[in-house]
């Protein structure tokens, strides 16, 4: 079993917003790195059994939980068009189960 906890990653978030020379709405920046995403958290399971048979010979069995938790947690922030509410650009991985033989002969 593993677990794996990071704190979040410093971004800078945007405070407001301005328009520009053309008339777009331009991002006003708060203080670099003065924000935090939310705490990185992963729990994997692996379970394998080996089982050596002969003269070099031998079968692995394994299975294993990816993401036990099925945690989908936040990688990065981006804002819209309008610079209102961030938006958050969250982990695809998902919680996977896979098993498997490893057969040496």
């Amino acid at each position: 079993v593993s677990y794996r906890w990071t704190s979040g990653k410093p971004y800078t978030p945007v405070t407001g917003t301005r328009t520009g020379p053309s008339g777009g709405v331009l991002p006003v920046d708060g203080p670099v790195g003065s924000r935090r995403l939310p705490a990185y958290q992963r729990v994997d399971i692996q379970l394998s059994y080996f089982w050596p048979f002969g003269d070099g010979r031998h079968v692995l069995v394994y299975a294993a939980v990816n993401n036990a938790l099925d945690r989908r947690n936040v990688l990065g922030v981006t804002y819209p068009p309008d610079y209102g509410a961030p938006d958050y650009q969250r982990s695809l991985f998902r919680r996977s189960v896979y098993v498997g033989v490893t057969v040496q002969l």
